[in-house]
């Protein structure tokens, strides 16, 4: 669907159904974020299920706090519901001045950053944002990248920022999506959304 510039509207103008499918409907698909569905609040997991498969790539926001006794927690995803040793993933990730690499092999679910858990100020959260492209490949396995900030506090080495990435061992198209700590669960006033790309 290529883009279509918008034509300039005259009062009394018939619109009609080939109008707005390609002036609207395609010129969305094509250039922006679109918002399939969102997950709120207190809640083990943010699960989404039947995601339309009509985008290239999908990106997940989430600014959530886990219940968990410590100030964060690992963020995990799971695709296609599956929970066995599928997913491979590194981060880099800094405190302070302190850098930490490390690695999963062959992990239940893939890392995708870290959130405020219970232990940190009432008050913070953690945010992180992953981009899944090419979901809908069906002869390549599926890689993802986050950014994440995990907020344990307002002192000096608290604030954990990186970059998570890795691969879904499966060539299957994606159409499910859940979001889960590490640990316990969600607390009130997370959120989760999933938005569908064109590229």
């Amino acid at each position: 669907m290529p883009y279509t510039t918008p034509r300039t509207w005259t009062a009394g103008e018939l619109v009609t159904a080939a109008m707005m499918n390609a002036e609207v409907r395609d010129n969305i698909a094509n250039g922006v974020f679109h918002k399939i569905a969102e997950a709120t609040g207190a809640s083990a997991t943010y699960d989404f299920t039947s995601i339309p498969q009509l985008y290239r790539s999908y990106a997940i926001v989430t600014n959530a706090r886990g219940d968990t006794a410590a100030t964060t927690v690992s963020l995990r995803m799971r695709l296609q519901n599956i929970s066995t040793a599928s997913y491979y993933d590194q981060s880099v990730s800094g405190a302070a001045a302190t850098v930490t690499g490390a690695e999963v092999i062959a992990g239940t679910s893939g890392r995708i950053g870290l959130c405020s858990a219970a232990s940190a100020a009432a008050t913070l959260t953690g945010t992180t944002f992953t981009i899944l492209p090419n979901v809908l490949q069906a002869n390549k396995e599926k890689a993802w990248i986050s950014i994440s900030v995990g907020i344990g506090g307002l002192t000096t080495g608290t604030l954990t920022c990186g970059v998570w990435g890795g691969i879904f061992d499966s060539t299957s198209a994606i159409d499910r999506i859940t979001i889960l700590p590490s640990a316990g669960n969600f607390v009130a006033d997370g959120v989760c959304t999933v938005y569908g790309l064109p590229f």
